[in-house]
């Protein structure tokens, strides 16, 4: 009888953890690679706002490291096939961004916007670093103002970023109004 409550129990722990259905994971992976494609041949500006950095966040935040690393490295390479990069550069450093939002969801509470601004802009130069650093190591060429773009991109992918978090929890987690059943008769 205790192997199944403990069974159960874990059960319902990891599903408190995968809040992000595979459905839910495709649209965001569309919607990015959409996103890059049109709007980075259409609106110049555009490449200021690390779009798969923040849906690679928010899919290691709101499900499992794996799923963090795999959806993180294919939104990646997306973003190296439309930058024209060495293939790899960005898959590798959106799955570890992926990875890191799977373990930052069990050890930090994001509950206000600076906090996530703040992380979300860490995690997009920590991003720009690991792409450099790749770089350097197998002899390829930045793009001309990489770094300049990457400081660009700390605010910007930021202020996205809170927006896309609140905005999926505004969907996924409905506030839910108590004042109906005090009205009721229903005690609290």
């Amino acid at each position: 009888m205790c192997l199944i409550k403990t069974t159960v129990a874990l059960r319902w722990v990891k599903n408190l953890n995968e809040n992000m259905r595979k459905w839910e994971i495709v649209i965001l992976l569309a919607i990015a690679t959409v996103f890059e494609s049109v709007a980075i041949n259409y609106i110049p500006s555009a490449s200021y706002l690390d779009l798969p950095l923040v849906f690679a966040l928010c899919i290691g935040w709101h499900s499992t490291p794996v799923r963090g690393i795999v959806c993180g490295t294919i939104l990646g390479w997306f973003q190296d096939a439309v930058f024209g990069m060495f293939l790899g550069l960005n898959g590798s450093s959106k799955a570890l961004i992926g990875f890191v939002g799977a373990h930052l969801n069990k050890w930090l509470v994001l509950e206000h916007s600076f906090a996530r601004f703040l992380m979300i802009g860490a995690l997009s130069l920590l991003d720009s670093g690991v792409v450099t650093g790749i770089a350097v190591i197998l002899n390829q060429p930045l793009l001309p103002g990489f770094w300049i773009q990457a400081l660009i991109k700390i605010p910007v992918t930021g202020v996205i970023g809170v927006i896309v978090f609140r905005f999926y929890h505004r969907i996924k987690f409905p506030r839910k109004d108590f004042r109906r059943l005090k009205e009721s008769g229903f005690p609290l």
